[in-house]
């Protein structure tokens, strides 16, 4: 793996931050460019797994094109049909075809209590699989060149939250 990196460091490609200046000169740097996100996209693919929907918003977040938290992710899930709110606990949930998709997947959750000295079962726990942070990375950068302001995809380009008043400036819009 490292003659693999170090050669592509040698052809201009990667940047070792690791070395010292004297060895970076002459070299093609390559900032937050297309290939550095792809290589990170390709590390990321490589792994196996789950994450929870804070830290898919984090990995989701290192790409210089998307800006995402955890709630406007979950807000995000929810619009594209992937997850809803249960009527009974309020609870986020995962629809079966998110899971079938082998996009999102739900982790079952319990813990102890100490009044009743017993366990109890919570909700379930929304996880986001390594195929669905490509399919959300997909999502959201074509979202990010779309519509800039959406979900605040748009880092570095000046762009703002929407705002609470309708286009006349006085009534509030509702979506």
């Amino acid at each position: 793996m490292k003659r693999d990196a170090s050669r592509a460091y040698r052809r201009g490609h990667l940047t070792v931050r690791s070395d010292p200046p004297h060895r970076r000169a002459g070299r093609v740097l390559v900032g937050a460019g297309s290939y550095a996100a792809a290589a990170a996209w390709r590390v990321l693919a490589s792994a196996t797994g789950d994450y929870s929907v804070e830290d898919a918003a984090k990995l989701l977040s290192r790409d210089p094109r998307v800006t995402i938290g955890k709630i406007r992710l979950f807000q995000f899930l929810n619009t594209e049909g992937l997850i809803y709110r249960h009527k009974g606990d309020g609870c986020w949930h995962v629809y079966q075809s998110a899971i079938d998709t082998g996009r999102l997947a739900e982790r079952a959750q319990s813990h102890w209590n100490p009044k009743t000295e017993e366990w109890q079962v919570d909700a379930p726990q929304v996880r986001v699989t390594v195929k669905g942070l490509q399919h959300l990375h997909q999502r959201l950068t074509a979202t990010a060149v779309a519509q800039p302001q959406a979900f605040g995809l748009s880092r570095g380009l000046g762009a703002s939250a929407p705002s609470a008043t309708g286009p006349g400036g006085d009534v509030p819009s509702r979506r």
